[in-house]
């Protein structure tokens, strides 16, 4: 029961294949047409269909399925109509490739969810500053320092992540967004948090009474400080912080390291300091950035790991 002939196939309608086909294990000695029908069964099934075949007669179905694959020794005609041509003819291949293809848009995503949520955090900061009618809390060439010089290294550094454990156990995405709405709100989120306890802890200088420098260097150090944190969140968007792989991307560490390092020069290197209109900070000033950033951090995770789960399937990638 397992098995469909062509033969069988050939007297079934267009609804009852689709109901077969979510049964049969294997189709034997089918035609061209068969095939197209097959694919199309199972889409209808709600499937991602892959289609493999060499032969001119492979062609229909394999610009048919989702992703048609023509093996290396096939013909041109198949080659043209596949998505994917294996050149060694192994199907292994289809595995690797799959795989690769995700670590690179799961990457991409990556970076674009570090880089955003980063910027949304500099968005709330000055936004709640003007809704106050505070000083800026942050001038412009601390957020370009932020966003060029700080953020660039660990942002690059993302793109050499070799992908999660669990990378293919989700399914395939049929409609692909770089940005899906889970992943969308987990940036506004990252956004929202760091933003208000960063002008939470301006507010709290400014009304203690301490220099607007003063104030707007612990700002900077802060949300500097807190993306650096943070963009160990965004290594696993598959998983807490608990399941990475802290020494796997030897790049990201050294990014991070440097990222530090630029930092304090924007605090303590006297030409930066009048081009940024910064302040020397003390130990306790660094503690106090560095325990809002743990804080966050908690928080992120904590709602990272609520998002994920609730959408178990493909987590923050479910469109």
């Amino acid at each position: 029961g397992a098995v469909l002939e062509g033969r069988e196939l050939e007297k079934l309608s267009d609804e009852a294949l689709q109901k077969r086909a979510a049964e049969t294990l294997l189709f034997a000695r089918v035609s061209p047409e068969h095939k197209v029908r097959i694919v199309e069964a199972f889409q209808k099934n709600g499937e991602a269909v892959a289609m493999v075949g060499d032969g001119i007669n492979d062609a229909p179905a394999l610009k048919r399925a989702d992703i048609g694959v023509s093996l290396g020794s096939g013909t041109d005609i198949a080659k043209e109509a596949a998505d994917l041509v294996l050149l060694d003819d192994s199907f292994a291949t289809i595995i690797a490739a799959v795989r690769e293809g995700r670590i690179i848009l799961e990457n991409f995503r990556k970076t674009l969810t570090f880089l955003l949520s980063d910027g949304f955090t500099e968005i709330i900061v000055v936004a709640l500053s003007i809704f106050f009618h505070l000083p800026l809390p942050i001038l412009p060439a601390q957020i370009l320092w932020i966003n060029l010089i700080e953020d660039s290294l660990p942002s690059l550094a993302l793109a050499f992540e070799k992908g999660e454990a669990n990378l293919m156990a989700g399914g395939p995405e049929k409609k692909l967004k770089l940005i899906t709405p889970p992943l969308g709100a987990l940036i506004v989120s990252f956004g929202i948090i760091v933003g208000v306890t960063s002008f939470g802890l301006f507010w709290w200088l400014n009304q203690a009474g301490g220099s607007l420098e003063y104030s707007r260097t612990m700002v900077m150090a802060m949300v500097g400080v807190n993306s650096l944190f943070y963009v160990f969140s965004i290594k696993n968007l598959r998983g807490t912080i608990f399941n990475i792989r802290l020494f796997d991307n030897l790049f990201l560490i050294a990014s991070l390291v440097f990222g530090f390092i630029l930092m304090a020069a924007a605090v303590y290197v006297p030409v930066l300091q009048k081009l940024l209109q910064t302040v020397p900070l003390g130990t306790p000033d660094w503690a106090l950035v560095v325990g809002f950033g743990i804080f966050n951090i908690v928080l992120i995770e904590v709602l990272k790991f609520v998002f994920l789960r609730f959408m178990p399937r493909n987590g923050l990638f479910n469109s």
